[in-house]
């Protein structure tokens, strides 16, 4: 394959995964993608990128099945995996081939202990009690999430419930793990991490194909980066094409910077102080939690008219789980919080005040399409 600047994109191993002029619909809409080529080896990550719309997400569903299955709609062209054709293929063989990893971790879980989904694809597959506990095992164990084990999948954090689904892709052992932005919920410093876990799964043979906006932790261990634009492959770039662009080219492709960034230092706020003391450093995600709540109930912790806070937490231990997604929607419970000296409210008036942005936007959306002003629905 050639990048834009001509340079040949070496393959590795077997070919794993093939689409062959593949397109999709979505039922009620018209055409998504639209004839798409795609050849991923074993040993190879393949990086989809482009705006928001593009067809990235796509091409994630018509890998794993999801498009024309779960997702209604007409699949056209040819899909190969592992050399056989998937147009018949059954559910379960499909799931042994193709792990899948969401951006929202909690929208693929079905039990609500560790251990438990981890081993569900296994068992859904059919393998026998012993098999499914041996690579249930090994999943848990790859991902480091052993001390996780007697701990609620819902007490999770963002960064260790995205662990927990790469885990539950890996146990069936497929040979193709196709994920879609599995970095949104985490930070800079998880997602470096992140990278590192898929670039020890490049080592051991699998083939990826990540759809992501961010692609900071991919630069390492990417192969090719697929620009796609109104559900076409516009561009197949090497490392050195990515690095070459400039900030105003990968804006306009939807593309954000292929450096890492680090995050700012930042000093406590004075009125912080009780919360986060300098040079101090909190036991556990859950200490820090704790400790904020209180301040948050006891009314330490307080905020001016146009001011910013964030609540930064450092993670220990190289783990995630710090607390601060656990407590901040304590400002939203039905806490008393004084707003003024002369105004105190609870749940039922503190809306029309304040409101609360979540990670993931599905989990707040009342209804399953928009309708655009031309009377077309589109599903969300």
């Amino acid at each position: 394959r050639l990048g834009c600047a001509g340079r040949v994109v070496r393959m590795t191993g077997d070919l794993v995964a093939q689409l062959k002029g593949a397109s999709f619909s979505y039922y009620g809409a018209p055409e998504t993608l639209h004839a798409v080529d795609l050849d991923v080896h074993a040993g190879e990550c393949v990086v989809l990128m482009g705006a928001s719309g593009s067809g990235k997400t796509t091409i994630v569903r018509v890998l794993n099945g999801l498009a024309g299955g779960y997702y209604r709609g007409s699949v056209s062209g040819d899909v190969f995996l592992g050399g056989l054709s998937a147009r018949d293929m059954e559910a379960w063989r499909r799931a042994e081939l193709v792990g899948s990893v969401f951006q929202d971790p909690t929208a693929q879980f079905f039990s609500s202990q560790l251990a438990g989904e981890v081993a569900f694809g296994c068992e859904n597959i059919g393998y026998p009690a012993e098999e499914v506990v041996r690579r249930t095992d090994a999943a848990i164990g790859r991902l480091g999430l052993d001390r996780l084990r007697t701990i609620a999948v819902d007490e999770l954090s963002s960064g260790q419930k995205q662990r927990v689904a790469i885990a539950s892709s890996l146990a069936p052992a497929p040979r193709l793990v196709v994920m879609d932005e599995p970095s949104s919920n985490l930070d800079e410093d998880a997602a470096q991490e992140l990278g590192a876990v898929l670039m020890e799964l490049k080592r051991q043979g699998y083939a990826l194909v990540v759809a992501e906006h961010r692609i900071s932790y991919l630069m390492e261990c990417a192969d090719r980066f697929c620009y796609m634009e109104a559900g076409r492959m516009r561009a197949v770039l090497s490392r050195d094409d990515v690095f070459a662009m400039d900030g105003s080219e990968r804006v306009a492709m939807g593309v954000r910077s292929p450096a890492f960034v680090p995050r700012p230092s930042l000093k406590p706020a004075p009125l912080a102080a009780g919360l986060a003391r300098e040079g101090e450093r909190a036991a556990s995600g859950e200490a820090f939690g704790a400790r904020l709540e209180a301040a948050v109930k006891g009314g330490a912790l307080s905020t001016q008219p146009g001011q910013k806070v964030e609540v930064r937490c450092r993670r220990e231990n190289g783990g995630f789980g710090t607390g601060h997604n656990t407590v901040l929607p304590e400002l939203t419970s039905d806490y008393h919080f004084i707003l003024n000296p002369d105004i105190q409210l609870t749940a039922d008036t503190l809306s029309d005040l304040a409101d609360w942005m979540v990670q993931h936007p599905g989990v707040v959306m009342a209804r399953p399409a928009l309708t655009f002003p031309d009377g077309q629905p589109q599903r969300l």
